[in-house]
């Protein structure tokens, strides 16, 4: 495995829908142990899928 990179790697936190609060807590969380690339899209997925973007799911969609 590869272990992560607090300075480089990229985290971005979404719930379903702008009324869940969860990824934006998750998103200083992860601030607060040092990751310094944290995005939060606070919208969530249901606005990222109904504007027409792309959505890659299932089990080889984020890494090797």
């Amino acid at each position: 495995g590869v272990a992560p990179d607090k300075a480089n790697d990229v985290l971005i936190f979404y719930c379903t829908n702008a009324g869940c609060a969860a990824s934006e807590a998750a998103s200083f969380a992860a601030e607060a142990l040092g990751w310094t690339h944290v995005y939060h899209y606070k919208d969530g997925l249901d606005d990222w899928e109904g504007s027409s973007n792309p959505s890659v799911t299932g089990p080889t969609a984020c890494g090797p």
